[in-house]
């Protein structure tokens, strides 16, 4: 018995010290910690425009590398966006635990959302596409969040997931004002199905159905801007759907792009895709948004996340009363 003492406390203090001594290494690399498109750095921001992003960044969770669990990366994650600036920024798979230490540290944003519950027969867990935004320069005045598919019974998944979906799925939405012009603009984030296409495309349309609603009710005078994590790229059946509220990548008007063309890179570069978007669609008043870059910001050494984090400048002119 005195054996297995002798032996285990040394384990035991060796695994304390060696999380403490790699908190401060993450810690340290932090203060230097200098994300680069390409070669390139973010470079500056453009005071006329509205810097909006969109960044999956994994949920917290147990991981193979202890490198990656979110303890590790999570100052990473923060000084990535302390370096986008975003006035807006939608995030994917973010639980409580995540969503408290950004809160903490992101003094100059609020946030709002709400999880997926413990919906689906506990499926769900608490899985947030939270919006955060810079208060200094919006007003938040409306928000949401609504489920994007549908989930009956055990019977009816069972039945039919590849159109509902392996997991429950929500979109959050806000709607917002500039400060400095007035300008409105309704934002929605989203994460759609990861296993089936049919089950995309339905969750995709259920979203343009509360754009329309909303729109509607302001007489479609107000820019709108989709984003999230797609599992997909946006091919012509993905595009069809998003036609129906004049939505355009926003990769495609841009100006200027950076980045690598991937955005979900996963761990290791093994598993390379392109399926984190942000859309917009203009107001019906004939003034149209610029979009002067489109950015995909690639990370050297350690990757905060399986995901890049995607942002683009839009300078939406004011809309006279």
């Amino acid at each position: 018995m005195n054996n297995h003492v002798r032996l285990t406390k040394p384990f035991l203090l060796s695994r304390k010290w060696s999380l403490f001594y790699g908190g401060l290494i993450v810690t340290v690399l932090g203060l230097f910690y200098n994300p680069i498109v390409g070669n390139e750095t973010v470079g500056s921001k453009d005071r006329n425009c509205l810097r909006i992003a969109t960044y999956n960044i994994r949920r917290k969770g147990k991981e193979k590398l202890e490198v990656r669990e979110w303890e590790n990366r999570s100052l990473a994650v923060i000084k990535l966006i302390e370096a986008m600036q975003p006035d807006i920024i939608g995030l994917q798979e973010a639980v409580e635990k995540q969503i408290d230490d950004l809160t903490n540290q992101l003094e100059s944003y609020d946030w709002f959302g709400r999880g997926r519950g413990e919906s689906w027969g506990g499926r769900g867990a608490d899985e947030y596409n939270p919006i955060f935004y810079n208060k200094k320069r919006l007003t938040l005045h409306e928000k949401g969040t609504f489920h994007i598919n549908d989930w009956q019974s055990w019977q009816s998944w069972l039945k039919q997931p590849h159109v509902i979906g392996l997991l429950p799925r929500v979109c959050t939405w806000g709607f917002f004002e500039i400060k400095e012009t007035g300008q409105t603009l309704y934002v929605y984030n989203t994460h759609l199905d990861h296993k089936f296409a049919s089950a995309r495309l339905n969750q995709l349309k259920t979203i343009i159905t509360t754009m329309k609603q909303n729109n509607h009710a302001d007489n479609n005078k107000n820019d709108i801007i989709l984003l999230g994590d797609f599992n997909t790229e946006l091919d012509d059946t993905v595009q069809s759907v998003l036609n129906e509220m004049g939505l355009c990548n926003t990769k495609d008007l841009a100006k200027n792009l950076k980045g690598p063309g991937i955005t979900s890179p996963g761990w290791d570069n093994k598993d390379p895709r392109k399926i984190d978007h942000i859309l917009i669609k203009d107001n019906d008043k004939n003034q149209t948004a610029t979009v002067k870059q489109h950015v995909v910001l690639r990370q050297v050494d350690q990757q905060p996340s399986d995901h890049y984090p995607v942002f683009v400048d839009v300078c939406f002119p004011q809309i006279s009363n």
